[in-house]
């Protein structure tokens, strides 16, 4: 007879959490791509449907009933078509500008030993800005990177 081995397993509920919460933020950066990438196919197949309307009425005449069942077609179209736009500008990410010499300057300045207070401090020796107008836009730019997750707060 097969000796029986049994094994424990320690589950850290806390990790296993934060993995889900990771899931769960790749669940949606997919599903903002994928509006991304539908976008042109929704605006596309809104352009199909009116020209088809068009051409049956100039075909058939504006009050023939399959006319009217393209037009109501469209309409239903349309509305789904609103609310996929609605969604996807409400979940719209801003991308943070990175290109720029400030904002590449400030992302290679953010390494967690450092507070905004003096990475704005250091960027003011180097760029002839006003130092309100710094401060802003050095705060404008964490908080967009805060927002898509590319950095995370350190608490000294």
């Amino acid at each position: 007879m097969a000796e029986r081995k049994e094994f424990l397993c320690k589950v850290d509920l806390d990790d296993l959490a934060a993995e889900v919460g990771r899931v769960e933020e790749i669940g949606d950066r997919v599903r903002l791509a994928g509006y991304g990438l539908a976008a042109p196919l929704v605006k596309a197949r809104e352009g199909q449907l009116r020209r088809e309307v068009k051409r049956t009425a100039n075909r058939k005449g504006a009050r023939h009933p399959e006319v009217a069942r393209r037009e109501a077609d469209l309409a239903r179209a349309e509305a789904r078509f609103a609310l996929f736009r609605e969604e996807t500008e409400r979940a719209r990410l801003t991308r943070p500008s990175l290109e720029t010499e400030t904002g590449a300057a400030v992302w290679e300045r953010l390494d967690g030993t450092r507070s905004l207070q003096e990475i704005a401090r250091d960027l003011l020796q180097n760029y002839e800005v006003p130092p309100e107008q710094l401060e802003q836009d050095v705060q404008e730019l964490v908080n967009d990177l805060l927002s898509i997750q590319a950095i995370h707060p350190v608490h000294r």
